[in-house]
């Protein structure tokens, strides 16, 4: 009805009559993009989001009368005719054209395509009195890398609060130099001063990094080649369109840590001053922390039908049968102790705890006399020869532990050895965090020395089946090693059988994890501790939400319990 009544309108004007609809709808795909730009030089009285303002800036005014070659004279009852239509109209996305209008004779008056503003018109800090609209603004060059439309030049706008000094961005707002970050994910990311990126390429980003191990070097290298379309050559805007790894990690490590903050309904807060690289690193270091103390979100207490199975005995006797597979990924030896996390039982404090190399895996020589053929065990001195060193010192290997069905139930990063007391101390631990149900079988494939140590040392594990896992056992253990044969033999467990007498379990699904895992080793090469936990555990968390989607698909029944 409005767009009738202002055409009926623009028929009686002597100069507009001759405005067509393409001009009427570019009218109002680039009023679409400038409310907020329409809005901001507004006296406060007439700051009503709801209505459009009874008259346009000199700047607006002379880049619309450009743009669709009306003289600015007749601007004035242009918007008069169509405001109230193109205000009420859904903002669509800007043509190429457009684009190119904006560059052409925005640039020159401080209007571009994207303006990014803050999503608050008025301060929401409890302790401050002011209510009234926002008005005090700090506009800066930007640029912004979109999916659709490259390298796009943009203008950042900050509102600054007179009252209580916080300046709020269109992340987060800043007070007493402390980053408020808002509970969505925005749209656009700041992930440096001045470059923001689309949220759409970000999620592209990491599920390349999830699928396909794509690094951040080479997803910059790769956005400038298929997506910048060279938006920023030969123009003068103040920031260039160059993407650096820099960007993309930050990408990364904002955007899992604001989904962390959303699904805890809590708001991120970090540093404002300092330096970029720094950040985040307490962030994260919180975030380690607490997956140390409450394990992976999407794996503590899970069940399916591919990991957990009711089995009735003979005399009738109902078994709930919970079963855990551990695997390691080999890295690089350097370190002669054995370190491990410890969770404080009263202060809940996390710890590194250390000691030095026993020398023995599993019991000692005097409790157990070794076979005449030993199964294979796992050395607790590394798997290199000791030596000087003078470069950095790099951990020894990844240990996960893995559900039958493939989720990740936890991971620990061994720093001197894949000792077997090491692999005890991480089981206990992780199946320690509250939720978490204590499994009846764990399958590892030096569990004969495992079981032996832990019979002495760790009574947590009385009642827990550890079997050698079949590939294993048939393949790398002896048929001479007693013990191994007469405990670790999964064969003597009816519950790990289906009732045509195969392996109910896939006791080799930790070697599929292994592989994917691997991908990841020159990605985490050279990266810091905090940000080293940070990302595997990040990149773990959102295989098991994919791999969750594909046990429900299958209809596996996944579930807690």
């Amino acid at each position: 009805m409005r767009l009738i009544k202002a055409l009926v309108k623009l028929q009686d004007h002597e100069v507009l009559k001759n405005l067509s609809l393409n001009d009427i709808a570019r009218y109002a795909r680039l009023v679409g993009h400038l409310e907020n730009d329409i809005l901001l030089p507004q006296p406060l009285d007439h700051t009503d989001p709801s209505m459009p303002p009874e008259v346009l800036s000199s700047s607006l005014a002379g880049f619309l009368s450009e743009a669709l070659q009306i003289d600015e004279e007749y601007i004035q009852d242009s918007w008069d005719i169509l405001k109230f239509y193109v205000w009420e109209c859904e903002t669509v996305e800007l043509t190429s054209e457009d684009y190119d209008l904006f560059r052409q004779f925005g640039w020159s008056r401080g209007i571009a395509a994207l303006s990014i503003y803050p999503p608050e018109t008025t301060c929401t800090r409890d302790s401050c009195p002011n209510t009234k609209p926002l008005k005090k603004e700090k506009p800066r060059q930007v640029v912004v890398y979109t999916l659709g439309n490259g390298v796009q030049a943009a203008w950042a706008v900050i509102l600054s609060c007179p009252t209580c000094q916080t300046d709020y961005h269109n992340n987060f707002s800043v007070h007493s130099g402390e980053r408020t970050y808002h509970r969505e994910v925005p749209l656009y990311v700041q992930v440096g001063e001045h470059q923001f990126v689309e949220n759409t390429v970000i999620q592209m980003w990491i599920n390349n990094l999830l699928i396909a191990w794509v690094s951040a070097s080479n997803a910059a290298k790769s956005y400038e080649m298929s997506l910048a379309k060279d938006s920023l050559k030969g123009t003068d805007w103040k920031f260039g369109s160059q993407l650096t790894t820099e960007n993309v990690w930050d990408a990364f490590i904002i955007v899992s840590l604001l989904e962390d903050k959303l699904r805890a309904h809590q708001r991120l807060h970090v540093p404002h001053t300092g330096l970029q690289k720094d950040r985040f690193r307490e962030a994260m270091a919180e975030r380690n922390k607490d997956f140390v103390l409450n394990g992976q979100p999407d794996a503590i207490g899970h069940a399916c039908d591919k990991c957990f199975r009711k089995y009735e005995t003979e005399n009738g006797e109902i078994l709930d049968t919970l079963a855990t597979q551990e695997i390691d990924q080999v890295e690089d030896v350097e370190e002669t102790t054995i370190e491990w996390f410890e969770v404080d039982d009263v202060t809940k404090a996390v710890r590194l705890r250390s000691q030095a190399n026993p020398g023995t895996v599993g019991t000692s020589e005097e409790d157990v006399l070794s076979p005449p053929d030993p199964c294979p065990s796992k050395s607790a001195t590394g798997n290199r020869i000791e030596k000087a060193q003078f470069s950095r010192r790099r951990t020894h290997n990844e240990q996960t532990l893995v559900r039958p069905c493939g989720i990740i139930f936890a991971r620990a990063t061994m720093f001197g050895a894949e000792a077997v007391s090491n692999f005890l101390v991480m089981v206990q631990n992780a199946f320690s965090v509250p939720g978490a149900k204590k499994p009846e079988h764990i399958f590892y494939d030096t569990n004969c020395l495992a079981r032996q140590q832990a019979e002495k040392s760790f009574p947590w594990f009385k009642g827990i089946g550890m079997c050698v896992d079949v590939w294993h056992f048939l393949n790398k253990h002896q048929t001479t090693h007693k013990y191994c044969q007469e405990n670790c033999n999964p064969i003597m467990y009816p519950e790990l059988l289906d009732e045509f007498g195969k392996w109910f379990f896939n006791t080799s699904v930790a070697e599929q994890i292994n592989a994917w895992l691997q991908g990841y080793h020159s990605i985490c090469r050279e990266m810091l501790p905090d940000k080293f936990d940070f990302f595997l555990d990040e990149m773990i968390r959102r295989r098991n939400v994919e791999h969750l989607k594909k046990l429900a698909d299958q209809g596996q029944n996944p579930r807690v319990v």
